[in-house]
């Protein structure tokens, strides 16, 4: 059978099927809003547009913020890695298809809120991955030789790797290297506060430098002595 346009049944019910089938959402980007860390959810923006109909003329249009998206960072057992979420990072939506509302609140195995549930893949019911990133937004100095925790620009970097582990912070870096060695090559002074430094056992080394404490010099110090017969005093001269 057809209709007045020249529509058969199965057309309609195509068209009808293809409607639906574009209003269910499965992933789309979005960008972070606002995120409060006291419970790790989000307001977020879709990234891609939708289309709308008006006055039979298609357009389309932003969609509107979503609230109460929680961010979804690595956690198992009892650790967990944390990142600041900040307003304009990107993230990938994941959409349920099923309400998130009583999960979100509760936890744990929920019942359908509904004999019928109200919502199927609705973009409302999404959580989201941190991470996703275009092409102009991508890292540069990726390595791919190891893993990093990393700023973006690198200039602070941690990075693990098959011959060591490496601890970089501006041009300051510790390494600890797979031979068992230890490599600190600071920019600047180590210090070390309201410490003891103990040495069970081994050599303690400066090659061209000193060892300095409460202000004497190992390596320049002198000190008085007196001698007798005949009595005399003087100064020793430095260690050799």
């Amino acid at each position: 059978m057809t209709d007045l346009r020249g529509q058969t049944e199965a057309d309609g019910i195509k068209a009808t099927i293809q409607r639906e089938l574009q209003k269910m959402r499965t992933g789309v980007p979005a960008v972070i809003v606002s995120f409060d860390a006291s419970n790790q959810m989000a307001v977020v923006k879709p990234l891609i547009r939708r289309f709308t109909t008006v006055d039979d003329e298609q357009k389309t249009v932003e969609m509107p913020d979503i609230v109460q998206v929680p961010i979804i960072q690595p956690r198992a057992g009892d650790f967990a890695l944390t990142f600041p979420v900040e307003p304009g990072d990107e993230v990938m939506l994941q959409v349920s298809d099923r309400p998130l509302d009583t999960w979100i609140d509760s936890g744990g195995v929920q019942d359908p809120q509904q004999p019928v549930e109200p919502r199927h893949n609705h973009i409302t019911d999404s959580v989201a991955f941190l991470g996703a990133t275009p092409i102009p937004k991508a890292l540069r100095g990726y390595s791919t030789g190891g893993v990093e925790i990393r700023t973006v620009d690198r200039s602070v970097r941690i990075a693990v790797n098959k011959a060591n582990v490496k601890i970089q912070t501006g041009r300051t870096s510790i390494d600890v290297l797979k031979n068992g060695n230890v490599v600190i090559d600071p920019d600047g002074n180590v210090i070390v506060e309201q410490a003891d430094v103990q040495v069970n056992s081994g050599t303690v080394k400066v090659t061209d430098g000193d060892v300095i404490a409460d202000g004497i010099s190992l390596k320049n110090h002198t000190h008085p002595y007196n001698w007798t017969d005949p009595g005399g005093s003087s100064n020793t001269g430095k260690p050799s």
